[in-house]
């Protein structure tokens, strides 16, 4: 799930994820939207609830999630839009905002089996740990949520 975060310094909870084109948030950090995934998914949310022409003019494109997230921290941004499970490890900064499963993008970990692999078979069994309850429990006890498992091939 996606999450805007803002300085623990300056606390706020939204009722809305609109209270993000409030003017006070002058710098809005969020992973680059043509290359970092956050960045991607954050955009699509934010044009989907119409947001994004109100503040496109007021996002900060970093490196990655973490990078927007010390954006953050650092003082040098007044919100950004992270993943739920990394606003859960930040030390200055609060989340103000997490995004309803129902309402944001599915965000996607993907993984495959590569042609080359030395050990085809290995991989197979750690595919299959990673889609068992086992792995579950330990991707939720971290933030994640389980999603639907994707038809076999």
């Amino acid at each position: 799930q996606l999450a805007v975060v803002v300085p623990s310094d300056r606390p706020r909870t939204f009722k809305s994820v609109r209270e993000i084109t409030d003017p006070a948030f002058k710098r809005i950090a969020i992973g680059d939207p043509a290359a970092v995934p956050a960045g991607v998914y954050a955009r699509q949310y934010l044009q989907q609830e119409g947001l994004w022409e109100a503040i496109a003019a007021r996002v900060v494109p970093t490196s990655s999630v973490r990078a927007a997230l010390g954006a953050v921290e650092s003082g040098a941004a007044d919100a950004a839009i992270v993943y739920r499970t990394d606003a859960r490890v930040a030390l200055r900064a609060t989340v103000a905002w997490v995004v309803s499963a129902d309402r944001g993008p599915r965000i996607r970990y993907p993984a495959a089996i590569l042609k080359s692999a030395a050990d085809a078979a290995a991989a197979q069994r750690f595919l299959d740990y990673l889609r068992g309850d086992a792995a579950a429990r330990i991707f939720e006890r971290f933030g994640f949520a389980r999603a639907a498992a994707p038809a076999a091939r």
